[in-house]
């Protein structure tokens, strides 16, 4: 027998969607002037900016864990707020 059928909801991504998490590969738009940035995201002692490893603790990697690909985050910067869509993401 077969139980009710469920829908899933339009407004909210699959359940099988990955999201932004430690040993993520990420691409960023900034949306305030349209570059782009790919990173992976790792520990803070792992971290690297110039061979493209966020920590997960800077402002952007802690306004980016738990998030899905197209998702729109802002990060704290020293003299700004980020605006940065989530253009692609592999877990």
């Amino acid at each position: 027998m077969r139980g009710p059928r469920q829908r899933a909801s339009p407004l909210l991504p699959p359940p099988w969607s990955p999201v932004v998490s430690l040993g993520s590969h990420v691409v960023l738009e900034d949306l305030d002037d349209s570059t782009r940035e790919e990173y992976m995201l790792v520990c803070s002692g792992e971290s690297n900016l110039d061979e493209g490893r966020l920590s997960s603790e800077s402002p952007v990697g802690r306004a980016i864990r738990g998030h899905r690909k197209g998702d729109v985050v802002d990060a704290r910067a020293p003299h700004r707020i980020r605006h940065l869509r989530i253009s692609d993401l592999h877990a």
